[in-house]
């Protein structure tokens, strides 16, 4: 694979880059000033169509600190069914803004889904814990502390007697 089909592939948008494997700098996104960025989370706070995901990267390259663009690129992932990767961009931005309901309940429900699939991942399952304590119903906050609990001491148990 050329260079330049790997660094399409990863979206990878530094100038310097696109210089490096020969890429038309017209065939990607325009430079991504403040004004553009300010349109990119007008276009997010409204409820319909989220800007294409390339644009989307590309303004989470320019501005990797923007926690409302990684939590809108977040959204724009999890609805083409890249939940791994929504999962990410929800964290990044949530480790930037912790005081974003909205953040925090779209990564509680992308989190249980994923949990729906794969009940025995225990990472998941913690970081659904810490979704849920930043909003979450009591109930499902002590149900999964159970659950895990449950699980790990299951885990013990083998370790203990293997």
């Amino acid at each position: 694979m050329s260079l330049a089909a790997i660094a399409k592939c990863f979206r990878v948008f530094s100038p310097a880059v696109l210089l490096l494997v020969g890429l038309d700098a017209r065939s990607m996104p325009a430079q991504t000033t403040q004004g553009s960025i300010e349109q990119i989370r007008q276009q997010c706070r409204a409820d319909g169509k989220l800007p294409e995901l390339n644009v989307l990267a590309h303004a989470v390259t320019a501005w990797p600190k923007d926690a409302q663009v990684l939590a809108c690129f977040a959204e724009a992932n999890a609805r083409l069914g890249r939940e791994s990767a929504a999962i990410d961009a929800y964290r990044k931005s949530l480790a930037i803004n912790p005081r974003n309901p909205h953040a925090w309940a779209r990564l509680r429900a992308i989190q249980q889904k994923e949990l729906a699939a794969d009940p025995d991942n225990q990472a998941l399952r913690l970081s659904f814990i810490e979704a849920l304590l930043h909003g979450g119903p009591q109930a499902d906050i002590e149900r999964e502390i159970v659950r895990f609990l449950k699980s790990a001491s299951t885990d013990l148990e083998l370790e203990l007697t293997g």
